[in-house]
């Protein structure tokens, strides 16, 4: 990849697993990040009228999935067989599918629809990432899937990095205590040098 534009928010969202792709991989892109106005004026010309986007030599992908699982195979984290990438494709896909759920809880504005939404949402976070700990401790308890890093722990990585964003740091480290193991995963993900290096670097999230 030569020229690469990854286009979204002044957020993480949508975005951030596949920043945390190109951090590991030492691609370098430019990091766009539209205001909502921006977003507004550019919209039409989008082709599903959605972000992000990613632009590679004049190319543009869009679909926050395909984007970060044509740069994670760019950067080899697919996984090491067919098999793999179905099982990196599994952990990635039901999580989105997590993420989803989601939306309308955190979104929701009457304040007591709200306060239901997140209760039934935080039973739902809790029985999800009981399941995977169970499936990392099946394949051995080092990653999510096979015996090296896949764009699977990325993407888990960013799940709780944007989870501790928008219900805290309290609500994260509950939910850690009881899945040890992932625990450990993502403490290990966040020491990989070039994602402490975009850790440590990027830019704050300003449009939640």
């Amino acid at each position: 990849m030569k020229d690469v534009t990854l286009t979204f928010f002044q957020a993480k969202g949508r975005a951030e697993l596949t920043r945390f792709i190109l951090a590991y991989g030492d691609i370098s892109y430019t990091d766009e990040r539209l205001t909502r106005e921006e977003f507004a004026a550019r919209k039409a010309e989008l082709t599903f009228g959605q972000l992000p986007v990613l632009t590679v030599d004049g190319v543009t992908i869009s679909q926050s999935i395909a984007i970060a699982r044509y740069v994670a195979k760019e950067v080899g984290l697919l996984g090491n067989t067919s098999l793999e990438a179905a099982q990196a494709d599994e952990m990635v896909d039901s999580a989105t599918d997590l993420m989803n759920k989601g939306g309308a809880a955190f979104f929701e504005l009457d304040p007591e629809k709200k306060k239901v939404l997140m209760a039934k949402h935080q039973e739902e976070v809790v029985t999800y990432f009981t399941k995977v700990e169970k499936i990392l401790d099946g394949r051995g308890g080092q990653f999510l899937v096979g015996n090296a890093l896949t764009w699977a722990d990325l993407n888990l990585y960013a799940y709780l990095d944007i989870m501790e964003e928008m219900s805290g740091a309290e609500a994260v480290t509950a939910l850690l205590t009881l899945c040890p193991k992932i625990a450990d995963l993502r403490d290990r993900v966040g020491k990989l040098p070039n994602i402490e290096k975009w850790l440590q670097n990027r830019p704050d999230s300003v449009l939640k």
